[in-house]
């Protein structure tokens, strides 16, 4: 393979990991953000500053939206998606007890 089509090649894996994320939190709140060149998108990227603070509890969605397609014919195809997590940084407090 010469020098142009491993350039394709590596192009055309970027492209399927350049995927936009919408993420919607349990409250509504949503942001639209595309991976980064690992397939990453961080709370970091102010297109996702809404979800910020976000009450963890309940039901969140997660769209992939545009990159290659994870569907044919409105199926899932399973072999097409590799990997997809969503993980949550979070702080709390020791509520100091109190003897009675």
């Amino acid at each position: 393979m010469g020098e142009d089509g491993l350039y394709n090649e590596i192009s055309e894996l970027a492209d399927k990991l350049a995927r936009g994320e919408r993420i919607t939190g349990a409250s509504g709140a949503s942001g639209t953000g595309t991976t980064d060149a690992n397939g990453v998108i961080s709370s970091e990227n102010p297109q996702l500053a809404a979800l910020i603070d976000a009450d963890p509890l309940g039901v969140w969605q997660v769209e992939v939206i545009g990159g290659a397609a994870i569907s044919d014919g409105g199926t899932l195809k399973f072999d097409r998606v590799y990997n997809i997590q969503l993980g949550l940084e979070y702080t709390f407090e020791y509520v100091q007890e109190e003897v009675i």
